[in-house]
């Protein structure tokens, strides 16, 4: 939306305010009928919330018997993958954990942690004969596979007109889409069977991949609601793990941008760039260390009996600002997000520093 066209939305909101005040105020019938469906919309609100937060911390069903039940979950290597593989191993599931290079300390770690029910192997997203390899795995095993955790993911930082040619998009769509999307496909036959549970772990803090994830499971789970097969879908925020790193991401930035066109720098300059590191480091500091957040709401969607449709994953101050954040309007959402918001905070913040010098 161009300045000139907020300035028009702005006045005629404004306007248009004044005038349902007047009415509200003027008219018996309006002002009564306010309060009435105002009340109930708050009541309705906050017993929404409330019957959440009951269901998902006193009404934890579990499965009753996980014995003989596996799970398949890539990513292992690290972060949610590593914590949910150690996770479920604890409580008596057989747990598949691919990662992208079993040899490195993280399985080798893995693997010391959990019992011999735990199998770690090489799991490529983006490679048919790694999926096959999953499984075959698990049909030898014999085993009935109850869920799987579509964990893997990679991050790469850049801007549209970064790059000469779309490499860069196609990287990261074939492990956090295309990956998701093959990996599910080959193992749905299996949770047909056992009317198990596809879990995908998207993002709140989204890009495009992870906005593909989250429309890739709603339209999957009304497409296995035929064969009592559960699809959730996990919303982690920020949280510390590798692929979280602000120096790894801002060198991310730098190098797409030494690749980027010169007539392309020169249009955006450097001051973008910049713009684009201090955004990076700004959002880190929001980042949480408490990963069992995620690690216990994927638990939970694999073994409740009840299991939600989404998790979303953030402290609980973050919660409200992050639910009223989905549904604002689309300008105010554009606010927050480029960062004006957080630059307002900081004006004010001089203003009334040097309003005390």
């Amino acid at each position: 939306m161009s300045s000139s066209s907020k300035t028009v939305f702005w006045n005629i909101f404004a306007v248009c305010t004044l005038f349902t005040i007047c009415c509200v105020a003027l008219i018996p019938f309006i002002y009564f009928y306010t309060q009435l469906f105002g009340s109930l919309l708050i009541v309705l609100m906050i017993s929404w919330h409330l019957s959440s937060y009951v269901k998902y911390y006193w009404c934890q069903s579990r499965i009753i018997d996980v014995n003989n039940k596996a799970v398949v979950i890539s990513g292992c290597d690290s972060g949610f993958g590593f914590e949910i593989a150690k996770q479920l191993d604890s409580i008596g599931f057989h747990v598949f954990a691919g990662c992208l290079d079993p040899n490195l300390n993280g399985p080798q770690k893995l693997r010391e942690l959990c019992s011999n029910r735990l199998q770690i192997f090489k799991l490529d997203v983006t490679k048919e004969t790694c999926i096959k390899e999953a499984f075959k795995r698990v049909t030898e095993s014999e085993l009935q596979l109850w869920s799987l955790v579509n964990n893997a993911g990679v991050c790469d930082a850049y801007f549209l007109e970064e790059s000469s040619d779309n490499a860069a998009f196609h990287k990261v769509f074939d492990v956090n889409v295309f990956g998701v999307i093959s990996l599910t496909k080959r193992l749905l036959p299996l949770l047909r069977q056992s009317n198990g549970r596809v879990v995908n772990i998207s993002s709140v803090a989204g890009d495009m991949s992870k906005f593909a994830v989250r429309a890739f499971s709603d339209g999957l789970r009304r497409e296995m609601s035929e064969f009592n097969v559960d699809v959730i879908c996990v919303e982690p925020f920020v949280y510390a793990t590798n692929i979280t790193n602000s120096d790894t991401i801002c060198n991310q930035i730098e190098r797409n941008w030494q690749q980027t066109a010169d007539d392309v720098k020169s249009s955006y300059g450097d001051a973008f760039k910049r713009k684009m590191k201090s955004r990076v480091f700004a959002s880190m500091k929001l980042k949480r260390d408490k990963i069992y957040e995620v690690v216990n709401s994927i638990e939970h969607a694999i073994t409740s009996e009840q299991p939600d449709i989404y998790y979303l994953c953030c402290g609980a101050l973050q919660r409200p600002f992050l639910r009223l954040l989905f549904i604002a309007p689309e300008f105010i959402q554009d606010f927050i997000i480029s960062g004006s918001l957080i630059k307002l905070f900081f004006k004010l913040f001089k203003t009334k520093s040097s309003k005390k010098k």
